[in-house]
């Protein structure tokens, strides 16, 4: 997830140029409002590996709001 269309376009190529494409998905979006989205998209337990690098306190609220809608895979791996 990533505000900033810049980013994303970068973020977007560096994980093509890596080989990733058929395993990260990076959106673009503020998370209070993609963050439900994800469940509809991918499922319950689908999230393996977050990297968050938000400002605050967010951190704790966005990570709170994955595991009550069930996101995070079991073992899942949170970088922040």
């Amino acid at each position: 997830l990533e505000v900033d269309p810049v980013h994303v376009t970068i973020v977007r190529n560096m994980v093509e140029y890596a080989g990733l494409s058929d395993n990260v998905d990076v959106w673009t979006g503020y998370c209070f409002d993609v963050i439900p989205h994800l469940l509809d998209t991918y499922g319950p337990r689908s999230i393996g590996m977050v990297f968050m690098d938000q400002k605050g306190t967010r951190f704790h609220t966005d990570l709170a709001l994955m595991e009550d809608l069930g996101l995070l895979a079991d073992g899942a791996v949170i970088l922040a």
